[in-house]
């Protein structure tokens, strides 16, 4: 009798320890991709040490029909077994997945935070599929459920973009527009404020009127990952489609995806006396009307 005894105390032990949630296993992160099975879940949830039996709960999951819903889930531990086995099937643990793009981000910034932020966004294929959108993808604070692809993202944030765009463009050619949206890009890199923004819209708008070129650095950072500093006098001489020192006119296309602010501020431009600005080390802007004005802010800003 105490043999059977001590196999029932047995069987019960190695039940309840096999449907026990391991001491080593924490907070768990399981994102459910389209497609994913149980099979998917058990595999992530046994590579973060939370199953002592990945085959039994894939046996089980089959056994109760789970069907896991897509999503990027965060379950605290400890968890029972079976609430693991149920937990992908509804609301309860699914958390947002938030992607704050800020205002000027290229298009390679943000297929790198797609990529940090959603396992099945494929940052090459992004800055492939995204090639013809710089500048045209709107720069703001998305919430997904952390399975969106490149193409997913890349279609919401155009559409975020011409949807806010909508009522601003409604009169305006699409050349008339891409033009905005190219100043409206450089004015990201080159203003600090929006005060700043609708002057210096000013500026390089009566400069394009005068057949003057841009002269702006931030073409130069865009093409070639230089900053104004590390920019040398061969750089500035070297003729390419985005040097706006070697060439008048506009860059090919926007240097990054502006905001509804710098937009405005191109739409808006404040006509002033000035031709020329810079940024000093004090991070103030100060305006020049002439060359020798603008080389005497250089020796009293720049040093």
């Amino acid at each position: 009798m105490k043999k059977i005894y001590w196999a029932i105390g047995l069987v019960l032990f190695l039940v309840f320890y096999i449907h026990s949630t391991p001491l080593r296993c924490e907070t768990v992160s399981v994102t459910v991709l389209p497609n994913d099975s149980i099979h998917d879940v058990a595999t992530s949830l046994d590579d973060q040490k939370c199953l002592r039996s990945k085959t039994l709960f894939e046996k089980y999951g089959v056994l109760f029909d789970v069907q896991v819903l897509q999503g990027t889930y965060s379950i605290e531990a400890p968890k029972s077994f079976f609430g693991y086995l149920f937990a992908f099937e509804g609301t309860r643990y699914k958390k947002v997945v938030r992607m704050t793009i800020p205002e000027g981000s290229t298009n390679r910034e943000i297929s790198a935070l797609c990529a940090e932020l959603l396992p099945a966004c494929d940052s090459k294929k992004f800055l492939e599929l995204a090639k013809d959108k710089e500048g045209f993808l709107f720069p703001n604070t998305y919430n997904f459920i952390g399975t969106e692809t490149a193409s997913v993202v890349i279609e919401r944030l155009h559409k975020e973009f011409q949807e806010k765009t909508a009522s601003i463009f409604q009169d305006l050619s699409t050349a008339e527009q891409n033009d905005i949206v190219i100043l409206a890009s450089i004015l990201e890199k080159e203003a600090n404020t929006k005060e700043d923004m609708h002057i210096i819209a000013g500026i390089l708008e009566r400069r394009l009127a005068i057949g003057m070129p841009l002269q702006v650095d931030a073409t130069l950072f865009y093409e070639r990952r230089k900053t104004s500093a590390q920019l040398s006098t061969r750089d500035l001489q070297t003729d390419s489609p985005f040097n706006t020192y070697t060439n008048i006119g506009l860059p090919p296309h926007p240097i990054g995806n502006p905001g509804i602010v710098a937009i405005q501020a191109v739409l808006e431009a404040q006509k002033t006396p000035y031709l020329f600005y810079l940024t000093g080390k004090d991070g103030n802007m100060y305006y020049a009307r002439t060359h020798d004005e603008h080389v005497q802010n250089k020796l009293l800003y720049l040093r």
